[in-house]
C-alpha cells in the first residue's frame, strides 16, 4: 500500500510508493537523447547578434571561469496581463550565464556556479533597496524545445506582495518556533542524518530528498547555519553552495539520463529565527497525478529510494571537474 505523508512546511499531503511498490527507475528516464544543440540560434534573445534581444541594464559583474565569457543582467518585460494580483510581478530579470546555446547547465563547473549565486546576492541586495519589493524569487529551468529555457539562465522575480505558498510556509515556521523553540527546518535537517533521505553533505549544506516529495527525486539543499534570508550567506558560504547545486546536477545528469528540470530559491525577505531558506531542484520524469481535486498527489519514487539511488552516483567519476 502506498504510504500518505504530509509535508512539514507547507502540510500538504501526498501518497508515495513504498519500497516494493516504487516505480522502476528507469522506467521514468527518457529513452530518447536530446539532439545537441547549436551554439547560436536566431531566435533566442539571450544569444548575442539574435534579432530577438532584451534590453540590457547592465553588463556583467564578473566572471570565475575563463572558459565562458562573462555573465550579464537583462530586463524582462513583464506583460500587465500576465500579472497575479495577489502577487505582482513588476519587474524581472535573467542572469544569463552563457553566450554559448549549447552549453548545458547540468556539464558547467563548480566555478560557474559560484559566479551565478555571487551575481544573484548582489541583485538581491540592490532589489531589495526598493520599498516595493516584498518578495524576490530566483528560478533556473532547463527545458528541451523551449528555445530560451535552453539557454543557461536564471530568473529573478522582483513581487510586490508575498506569494501565498511563502506567506503559508512563514505562518507555519512561526507557529513551530512558538510551539517548540525551534526552526522547524533545522528540526527536520538533525532527523535527516538518523533516515535515508539525505543524498550528500558538505562544509556548510545538506542536500536531502523532502519526507514529502510531491514529485520524483525532488531534491532540496539546506544550509546547516541556520539563516532566514538567502541574503544572509556569507562570501565564503558560497563556493559550498555551488559545489552542492553542481553535485545534484552531474548526479541528475549521470543517473537520470539528463532531465528536463526546474530549480527555485525559497527565501523570506528579511532575517527572522523561524524561516530557514533552501534551494529545490525538482527533475521533470513524468506528469504529475492531479489526485482528488487536484488537492492530493501521488509520487511513485519512495523518496528514500531515490536518495539512495542518487547516492551511489560517484560525481568525481563521472564528470571531471
Amino acid at each position: 500500500m502506498p504510504q500518505l505523508r504530509q509535508d512539514r512546511f507547507t502540510k500538504e499531503w501526498v501518497f508515495v510508493a513504498n519500497q516494493g511498490e516504487s516505480a522502476t527507475l528507469l522506467e521514468l528516464l527518457s529513452e530518447k537523447l536530446q539532439p545537441p544543440r547549436p551554439h547560436f540560434a536566431e531566435s533566442c534573445p539571450l544569444c548575442p547578434r539574435s534579432t530577438s534581444g532584451l534590453p540590457e541594464i547592465s553588463s556583467a559583474h564578473y566572471s570565475e571561469n575563463s572558459h565562458f565569457s562573462n555573465m550579464r543582467v537583462l530586463l524582462q518585460p513583464h506583460p500587465a496581463s500576465q500579472r497575479d494580483a495577489n502577487q505582482e510581478i513588476f519587474r524581472q530579470e535573467l542572469i544569463v550565464e552563457t553566450s554559448d546555446h549549447s552549453v548545458n547547465s547540468s556539464l558547467l563547473p563548480e566555478a560557474h556556479y559560484l559566479s551565478l549565486f555571487k551575481i544573484a546576492k548582489v541583485r538581491y541586495h540592490e532589489l531589495a533597496l526598493d520599498p516595493q519589493v516584498k518578495q524576490i524569487v530566483l528560478e533556473k529551468n532547463q527545458c528541451s524545445g523551449n528555445v530560451l529555457q535552453e539557454h543557461a539562465h536564471g530568473r529573478l522575480h522582483c513581487c510586490g506582495g508575498i506569494s501565498p505558498e511563502l506567506d503559508a510556509r512563514l505562518r507555519i515556521a512561526r507557529e513551530q518556533l512558538a510551539a517548540t523553540g525551534k526552526c522547524i527546518f533545522c528540526a527536520s535537517r538533525e532527523k535527516e542524518s538518523h533516515t535515508g533521505s539525505r543524498i550528500s553533505a558538505n562544509r556548510r549544506f545538506v542536500t536531502a530528498a523532502p519526507f514529502a516529495s510531491l514529485s520524483p527525486f525532488s531534491t532540496v539543499i539546506y544550509p546547516r547555519r541556520h539563516m532566514a534570508s538567502f541574503t544572509e550567506l556569507e562570501d565564503s558560504e558560497l563556493a559550498d553552495l555551488a559545489g552542492s547545486v553542481r553535485e545534484i546536477f552531474v548526479m541528475f545528469h549521470v543517473g537520470l539520463n539528463d532531465p528536463d528540470f526546474t530549480c527555485r530559491l525559497d527565501t523570506a525577505f528579511a532575517p527572522n529565527k523561524y524561516y530557514h531558506w533552501s534551494f529545490t531542484i525538482t527533475p521533470k520524469l513524468c506528469s504529475e497525478g492531479a489526485g482528488w481535486n487536484n488537492k492530493l498527489r501521488m509520487n511513485p519514487v519512495l523518496p528514500e529510494r531515490a536518495a539512495e539511488f542518487l547516492r551511489a552516483i560517484r560525481v568525481e567519476q563521472a564528470i571531471t571537474a
